[in-house]
């Protein structure tokens, strides 16, 4: 985790370049997260995902947001996503 972020959105695509959909929101105290669906459908085994993670802050009632924070490819063999949100 990163100290004063005060959540992550995770967007997941098929495509390395485009198509990117927000997946989930998750709150900064949470340690990881598991996604079981994209665009309404079980991940399928044999695609290949890409995944990548923005973090934010929240300031007074404005969220201000990283970017691209972490960016990964996430390959084909399972019908679940997990991710730990630790930077150790």
């Amino acid at each position: 985790m990163i100290d004063g972020v005060t959540g992550y959105d995770v967007y997941v695509s098929t495509k390395e370049k485009s198509g990117y959909k927000k997946v989930a929101s998750v709150n900064a105290k949470k340690g990881s997260i598991t996604i079981k669906k994209f665009n309404k459908k079980k991940f399928n085994k044999k695609k290949t995902y890409y995944v990548y993670v923005v973090a934010k802050k929240n300031v007074d009632g404005t969220i201000y947001t990283s970017g691209r924070l972490y960016s990964t490819q996430y390959k084909k063999g399972s019908n679940t996503l997990r991710w730990s949100f630790s930077t150790n």
